[in-house]
């Protein structure tokens, strides 16, 4: 598998403080449903609202990490809704893999907003989890 070339981001001093602020409380008000959901469809994997619950989500993160330039969150936001989405059309099947990917989010997204705010560039190990699920969307 290989690595993404993850765009560089917009340092956090170039982001209105107020923008930047609305951001973190978005990321993480997301994140809060993304575990909600992702318990919900993990015990009941028929049910479909949380799986579409979650792809929102992930898209939510996406869009709003592409609009303040936090682009590690945005590209993990990206290629997490296409897993999901290829799960919701049923071109892709649940597996164990994936459900462990998704676990993987609630303990990196706190620390991938703190690395934002202090302009540090990401970690191999999250570069390598981004590229482990677009690997399974490309599949």
């Amino acid at each position: 598998m290989q690595l993404l070339d993850i765009p560089k981001q917009t340092p956090s001093s170039e982001v209105d403080e107020e923008i930047l602020e609305i951001f973190i409380e978005e990321v993480e008000e997301v994140l809060q449903d993304i575990i909600t959901d992702f318990k919900i469809w993990k015990d009941n994997p028929a049910n479909s609202e949380s799986l579409t619950n979650l792809r929102r989500a992930f898209h939510t993160l996406k869009g709003s990490g592409r609009l303040v330039g936090a682009t590690v969150i945005g590209e993990l936001g990206w290629r997490f809704e296409d897993v999901l989405k290829s799960l919701l059309e049923g071109t892709l099947e649940r597996t164990d893999e994936i459900l462990s990917l998704i676990e993987q989010v609630e303990k990196v997204l706190p620390s991938m907003i703190a690395q934002f705010k202090q302009n540090q560039p990401p970690p191999e190990e999250l570069v390598y989890l981004i590229s482990q699920v677009n690997a399974l969307a490309s599949s």
